[in-house]
C-alpha cells in the first residue's frame, strides 16, 4: 500500500519519515529529495532552474509552486509494496489518488509557531510572513484532508507516539 503523511511545515513529517525508516519501513521525506520535489513557476509549471537565485525567503507562492515530479514520485511508490511518503507540496491534493491512505498531522497554533521558529533543518516558515501563511492554513488543513478520507493524527505527541498512531492505523495482512 502507498501511504501519504502530510501536514504543515513544522508538523514533523521529516522526523516521522526518519522514525518509520528506523522501524524498518520504506519511508521518504521528499522535501529533501531535489530530484523528486522542486520549485516550478506557478504560471507555466516549468521547473525553476537550480541555483538560479530566484527562490528566496519569504517564498512567493503566487510566483512559485513546490511540486512533486510525478514521474520520480511514481518510481518511489513503485519501488516497494508498502511505501510511506512524508510531504506537503503544491500538487499534493492533485496527486492524492496515488495513495491508498493519507494521514494528516495536526497540532495547535502555539506549538506549530514554536516549531517553525526553532527548526534547524529547514528555513521555510522562519520568515514571519511565511509563518503567518503556515499558521493560517493550519486552522483548516485537518478538516480539508478529513473530507478527502484522511486520518487526522495528533502531532503534538512525542514522535514515537505519532508513528505508533500511524502504524496502528495501517491495515494488516
Amino acid at each position: 500500500m502507498k501511504y501519504l503523511v502530510t501536514g504543515q511545515a513544522g508538523s514533523g513529517k521529516s522526523s516521522i519519515a526518519a522514525e518509520l525508516r528506523r522501524r524498518g519501513f520504506v519511508a521518504y521525506d521528499t522535501d529533501s529529495m531535489p530530484d523528486v520535489t522542486g520549485f516550478d513557476y506557478a504560471d507555466t509549471g516549468v521547473p525553476v532552474p537550480p541555483n538560479s537565485g530566484e527562490i528566496s525567503h519569504p517564498i512567493d507562492f503566487r510566483r512559485f509552486s513546490w511540486n512533486w515530479r510525478v514521474e520520480r514520485l511514481s518510481e518511489l511508490l513503485a519501488g516497494a509494496e508498502d511505501v510511506f511518503v512524508c510531504a506537503i507540496t503544491s500538487n499534493t491534493i492533485e496527486l492524492r489518488d496515488l495513495f491508498d491512505l493519507v494521514f494528516v498531522l495536526h497540532l495547535d497554533e502555539a506549538t506549530l509557531a514554536r516549531r517553525l521558529r526553532e527548526r534547524t533543518d529547514n528555513d521555510y516558515g522562519k520568515d514571519p510572513r511565511e509563518a503567518a501563511g503556515v499558521l493560517r492554513h493550519n486552522t483548516v488543513i485537518a478538516d480539508e484532508w478529513r473530507a478527502r478520507g484522511a486520518i487526522v493524527i495528533d502531532a503534538m505527541q512525542p514522535i514515537e507516539a505519532v508513528v505508533d498512531d500511524i502504524v496502528s492505523a495501517v491495515p494488516r495482512g
